[in-house]
C-alpha cells in the first residue's frame, strides 16, 4: 500500500513540476491563483503542505468552482449523496509505523519509527448533492499588517532588511492594491526567518536564495488565497522570478521530495503569521 501511495505521490509531483514550468515565467504559482485554501467541509480543517498544491491543481484541471472536499464516510454522516460517476482524489498524509532495524554499531536490533506515507481519497463538495458552507469573515489586511507587529516604513523600494528588521514598503509603486498586498506578503514572509530560525545569509545567484524565495513566494500565495486576493503578478521582480522558476524546476527534477519539504516549511510561514495576528486580535477585542 506505502508503495502505491509513493507512486501516486510521485505522479502527482511529476505533474506539478510540468505545470510550473510551462506557467508564465514571471508568475510560476498563477496556474494555482484565484482560489481558497482547500478546506476540509466536515471538520472546517485547512489540508496542509502538498495537499494544497494537489487540490488547487484538482481544482484547475476539473474547473470546481470551490475548494471543499470530503470523504465518503463525511458526505453520508451531512446525509448527502455522491453524484453518479464522481472521481475521489487521494490526499497524502504520514502515519508513525514502528520497525525493528540492526544497529551496526551493537550488533543488536531496536525499535524505530519511521514515517509510513499514507492516504485517504475526497470527493469536492460539487460532485455531492451537499453545498458549499459560507465564505468565512476575515480580518483585513491591512488589520492583518499591523498585528503582525512587524516595523513597516514607507520607501523607494520593496524590501526586508535583516540587519534593522524592518519592511520597507513603497506607497504608490503598484498597479493595484492587490499587487501591493502580494508584494507585503513576499516581504513580511522574509520578516518571519529572524522569528522561524532561517538564513538570510544567501545571495542572489546561490541555492540559498532561491529556496528562501521559492518560501516565502509559497507563503505569499497562502496568504493571498486566505484574503482572496487574485493578482496576476507575484512579489518578486522579473529578473528574480525567471531564476527562481528555473532553480525550483531543476531543483524538483533532481530529487522530487524536496516540494513537501518546502511546501512545509512555507506552511510553518504562512501558520505563523495567522497565529500570532489571530492573537493580537483577540488581545485587541479583550481590552476592548
Amino acid at each position: 500500500m506505502a508503495n502505491i501511495a509513493q507512486d501516486k505521490l510521485n505522479e502527482i509531483v511529476s505533474n506539478l513540476i510540468n505545470t510550473i514550468e510551462n506557467s508564465d515565467g514571471t508568475s510560476w504559482l498563477k496556474p494555482w491563483k484565484n482560489q481558497k485554501i482547500p478546506m476540509n467541509t466536515f471538520s472546517k480543517k485547512q489540508y496542509r503542505g502538498l495537499n494544497i498544491l494537489w487540490l488547487w491543481e484538482v481544482c484547475k484541471t476539473q474547473q470546481y468552482s470551490t475548494a471543499e472536499f470530503l470523504t465518503f464516510n463525511q458526505i453520508k454522516a451531512k446525509k448527502g449523496t455522491l453524484n453518479k460517476g464522481s472521481k475521489g482524489y487521494p490526499v497524502f498524509f504520514f502515519k508513525p509505523f514502528e520497525i525493528n532495524e540492526l544497529n551496526d554499531a551493537t550488533g543488536q536490533r531496536e525499535r524505530k519509527t519511521i514515517p509510513l506515507l499514507k492516504t485517504y481519497t475526497v470527493f469536492n463538495i460539487q460532485d455531492t448533492s451537499l453545498e458549499a458552507g459560507a465564505p468565512e469573515e476575515i480580518q483585513s489586511v491591512k488589520d492583518f499588517m499591523q498585528r503582525t507587529g512587524a516595523d513597516i516604513r514607507e520607501g523607494l523600494e520593496a524590501y526586508y532588511s535583516p540587519t534593522h528588521d524592518y519592511i520597507s514598503l513603497p506607497k504608490r509603486a503598484f498597479i493595484s492594491p492587490e499587487e501591493s498586498a502580494a508584494t507585503a506578503f513576499h516581504e513580511l514572509g522574509h520578516w518571519t526567518a529572524l522569528r522561524l530560525e532561517r538564513s538570510l545569509e544567501g545571495k542572489f545567484g546561490s541555492p540559498e536564495y532561491a529556496h528562501e524565495e521559492v518560501l516565502v513566494e509559497l507563503s505569499s500565495a497562502l496568504l493571498q488565497a486566505h484574503f482572496s486576493i487574485n493578482t496576476k503578478e507575484n512579489g518578486l521582480q522579473s529578473n528574480s522570478a525567471l531564476y527562481i522558476k528555473s532553480w525550483l524546476v531543476n531543483s524538483l527534477k533532481q530529487e522530487p521530495k524536496k516540494l513537501w519539504g518546502l511546501l512545509s516549511e512555507s506552511q510553518k510561514i504562512y501558520d505563523y503569521l495567522i497565529d500570532i495576528t489571530a492573537e493580537q486580535k483577540n488581545q485587541q477585542e479583550q481590552a476592548a
